[in-house]
């Protein structure tokens, strides 16, 4: 039995092309979503940024302007935690009850301790300031312990006594609470009854009491008649 099949196929020139035109609007549709998804997510990220600076600029806006504090500048002779005064004055009352004052052109007090203890400049100590014949004592530089009532002198020291003497050194310990001037130097002395030199001296009770030690040597004047007297230890 012969069987035969006729097999029909499109007319010369023509294809179909419906397969591929389906595929190609359906990428067409996604690139389209990719774009806008992208879109959004860069607007997204452009706001976000410029909403952070906004946030940042007002922030910085409301708060108070920084403080600038200028580190203070010592001097290279006063040391971290010296304090320093000028025309300083310090009062009280020596061993005899008498007061007492202490001045200085300028003053450092030291770091605090068991003891208020102040360097000074050009000082000058003057018992009972307010009588005509108080004692004076000057000198370049000075030590004041306030707390121990004690004012070591040195450098052109020079003592002036309620009696009319002058006595000048270069050094002097005064025990302000004993009312006591000690010194280990060279002191000369002039006065109403001449001259006196010692190698160390002590003075007591405004002047009152005076004592010289080694190699002692002394100038006494009576009036017009001057009498010369010299003694050596």
């Amino acid at each position: 039995m012969n069987m035969s099949m006729e097999l029909t196929s499109p007319a010369h020139g023509q294809i179909n092309w419906a397969p591929e035109r389906h595929m190609t609007l359906h990428a067409a549709r996604r690139r389209s979503i990719l774009v806008k998804l992208l879109r959004f997510i860069f607007i997204s990220a452009a706001l976000a940024i410029v909403g952070i600076v906004a946030m940042y600029i007002v922030i910085n806006a409301r708060q108070p302007e920084p403080v600038i504090v200028s580190t203070p500048v010592i001097s290279p002779e006063i040391k971290q935690g010296e304090q320093q005064m000028n025309d300083a004055l310090f009062t009280g009352h020596d061993g005899s009850r008498r007061p007492y004052e202490v001045r200085a052109e300028t003053a450092v007090r030291l770091p605090e301790g068991a003891a208020e203890v102040t360097k000074l400049v050009n000082p000058t100590m003057v018992t009972d300031p307010t009588k005509a014949d108080s004692s004076k004592v000057k000198a370049e530089q000075g030590t004041y312990d306030a707390t121990n009532q004690t004012l070591n002198l040195s450098g052109n020291v020079r003592l002036g006594t309620n009696n009319g003497y002058t006595y000048t050194t270069e050094q002097a310990d005064i025990i302000i609470g004993e009312d006591r001037i000690v010194g280990n130097k060279p002191v000369t002395g002039i006065g109403p009854m001449g001259t006196i030199n010692a190698q160390s001296y002590e003075i007591e009770n405004g002047g009152e009491v005076l004592k010289f030690k080694g190699r002692v040597k002394t100038r006494i004047s009576f009036g017009k008649d001057k009498e010369e007297k010299k003694n050596e230890e």
